[in-house]
């Protein structure tokens, strides 16, 4: 049986190159030899948040939105800000962020966030006050 190499993923973050035992192919499978592969570079930049913002999307269409909803994002991260993005689209009738970082809470306003929280700060007051 012929080797090939692969890089083998043995836990979040760790990737080591090995050399492995060439498959058999099952039935109705075929196996094909890879010369060569990679990524577009400009992948890296240009589609970038793209499977972060297909989720926080198929999340949203889920959530059965009307413009008369007060909705509070809870997490300034990645998928929260895309969702303040995509939320001030649906033209909310309150439209809040809840995160920790200063930087993000700024950027989640200019991303169409009428209000935002430090999640710090006695949040009490907000209890009850949102629909989602």
């Amino acid at each position: 049986m012929n080797d090939m190499h692969a890089v083998v993923v043995e836990s979040p973050g760790v990737a080591r190159l090995s050399r492995l035992s060439v498959p058999e192919p099952g039935p109705d499978e075929v196996l094909v030899s890879v010369a060569a592969a990679g990524i577009c570079g400009s992948d890296l930049e240009a589609a970038a948040l793209l499977e972060p913002a297909a989720c926080v999307a198929c999340g949203l269409l889920e959530a059965q939105l009307r413009p008369d909803l007060r909705i509070a994002v809870v997490g300034a991260g990645t998928l929260g800000l895309l969702a303040v993005a995509m939320l001030r689209l649906s033209s909310p009738d309150r439209l809040a962020l809840v995160g920790s970082r200063a930087p993000r809470l700024a950027l989640a306003r200019r991303l169409g966030a009428e209000e935002t929280y430090d999640l710090n700060a006695d949040l009490e007051s907000l209890y009850d006050t949102f629909d989602l």
